[in-house]
């Protein structure tokens, strides 16, 4: 009877120790994962980066139409700007339409430059940018690719990840100011609208 009891209570204790959770694992994770997490986070910013580059085009079809529209309001606005027989209000509307087409020149410049290709690599040659594999022949890439190993492409990997991210910010910091000027060139043309509108009102 004691040992039957003694059967229970050990096989009680064994099956709450193998029940009990066990501490968290610190051990990183393996090569294959590190390799497998830097390629979604890879795709994850040239995702990013084609987004920033979409927001561009869309920034500069916005400024071609502002374009259009205040085409003919800048006809003559720096002779009248400097004119010393002109009124107050009829140099101010020139002034505020020179200013309303230099921001709308400005946002289409930033809007531009972020749709420029970067061709810049990591500072090393690897086999992650598509720069460096134009730069090489095809066999001296194909050798290249077959030899390397699972750190050399982690390295690469890595490498190009960073650069991608220099590049995302650079973009998304290009698309900011860009619309910053266009939000100020349309809120200059409300500005011009108005006043024409004061001074054919006083005519």
């Amino acid at each position: 009877m004691r040992r039957r009891k003694q059967t229970i209570i050990s096989s009680t204790n064994q099956s709450a120790t193998n029940s009990a959770p066990g501490p968290p694992s610190n051990l990183p994770p393996s090569r294959p994962e590190i390799v497998d997490l830097a390629q979604l986070l890879y795709d994850h910013i040239e995702g990013q980066i084609s987004r920033a580059d979409i927001k561009a085009q869309l920034i500069v079809a916005a400024d071609a139409i502002l374009a259009a529209a205040v085409t003919n309001l800048g006809k003559g606005a720096t002779r009248v700007l400097f004119d010393d027989r002109a009124s107050v209000l009829t140099r101010l509307l020139a002034l505020y339409t020179i200013a309303m087409f230099a921001a709308l020149l400005a946002s289409f410049v930033y809007a531009l430059l972020v749709v420029m290709p970067k061709l810049d690599s990591a500072g090393n040659k690897g086999l992650a940018f598509f720069g460096d594999i134009a730069r090489d022949t095809q066999s001296g890439f194909a050798s290249s690719f077959a030899e390397q190993s699972s750190e050399a492409i982690r390295d690469n990997l890595v490498a190009e990840i960073y650069v991608k991210s220099k590049i995302a910010v650079g973009k998304y910091a290009g698309v900011r100011v860009s619309v910053f000027f266009l939000f100020g060139a349309l809120i200059l043309w409300g500005l011009v609208e108005v006043i024409q509108s004061l001074l054919l009102s006083s005519t």
